[in-house]
């Protein structure tokens, strides 16, 4: 404690950026999990299962296309016209 109104903050080691003081009606107790578990994996990392692998298809990144879909080789020129509402650019591309 600071004083009555204010509390130091341990952020030491951490990579918070921020000012260490705080008054204490912005702090709140912590609270207490009994439930969770404690206990840690024991099994190696090069023997666990990443399911992830397992299902995963050799070649990912081929995707179907649909009917009106088109797989574009190469932009040829791109164009920006006038700006919309929100300040971004209407762009269109030549393919």
């Amino acid at each position: 404690m600071v004083d009555d109104h204010a509390a130091r903050l341990e952020t030491a080691g951490t990579e918070y950026r921020l000012f260490p003081v705080v008054h204490v009606s912005k702090l709140k107790l912590v609270r207490q999990f009994p439930d969770r578990p404690g206990t840690e994996l024991t099994v190696d990392e090069a023997e666990r299962l990443d399911f992830d692998e397992a299902l995963l298809p050799e070649d990912s990144w081929t995707t179907l296309l649909g009917e009106d879909e088109y797989e574009v080789e190469r932009i040829a020129d791109m164009r920006t016209g006038r700006r919309t509402r929100y300040g971004r650019e209407h762009r269109e591309f030549q393919v």
